[in-house]
């Protein structure tokens, strides 16, 4: 937990406003991922039973490729990140995550932000959604909808997307993206498996 309590001080201290930034609000969610290292080889708790051996994919990107960035982007000292565990381990127990990112640019800077959330293959869109900028660089967060409709079934994974445009003239190709999974489990398991639940608490705490 501190590499997330690291990067989390740096994100809120790293603004170009120095008045504080105001606590993240549930804004419309916006896809793209960025990872926070969680070590997967913590022991478990005695009496519950481990996580499945089958996890997340160990695949996404928790920082952008730089290409359209240096082109469209202004440069930042930190890029866009998702804070995920992003180690094969991106659980969760709840029906309706919460998703973490951090965001470097002004409101005038970007154009705009979507999260996508999708079925395992990509076949599905399950929830997609515009987020609302923030008011400085700083780390917001993007919350499903108390809907059935949106919620998570306990066992299959789940792919997201979080998108952002610098451009005032939008292209097919967003010019920053961050990805990853999601899946969740029975709340029996090992509590310290759930890397999404313990980075929003320790969001919501500092």
């Amino acid at each position: 937990m501190a590499g997330l309590l690291t990067l989390l001080t740096v994100t809120w201290i790293d603004r170009s406003d120095p008045a504080p930034s105001p606590s993240p609000s549930p804004n419309p969610p916006l896809e793209d991922s960025t990872s926070v290292q969680i070590n997967p080889k913590r022991r478990e708790r005695p009496g519950l039973p481990a996580a499945p051996q089958r996890g997340t994919p160990q695949q996404g990107n928790v920082r952008p490729g730089a290409v359209r960035q240096l082109q469209v982007c202004p440069p930042t000292q930190h890029p866009l990140t998702a804070l995920m565990a992003h180690q094969g381990r991106d659980f969760t127990r709840s029906a309706y995550p919460t998703f973490w990112f951090y965001v470097p640019y002004t409101p005038d800077q970007i154009s705009n932000m979507e999260f996508i959330l999708l079925n395992e293959r990509e076949t599905q869109t399950i929830w997609r959604a515009q987020v609302r900028s923030p008011h400085t660089p700083g780390v917001l967060s993007v919350s499903l909808p108390l809907d059935p409709q949106y919620g998570l079934s306990q066992g299959p994974n789940y792919r997201w997307y979080f998108m952002l445009d610098c451009a005032q003239v939008q292209t097919e190709e967003p010019d920053l993206v961050v990805d990853g999974w999601i899946q969740r489990i029975a709340p029996e398991f090992d509590p310290g498996q759930f890397s999404y639940d313990a980075i929003d608490d320790l969001a919501h705490r500092y």
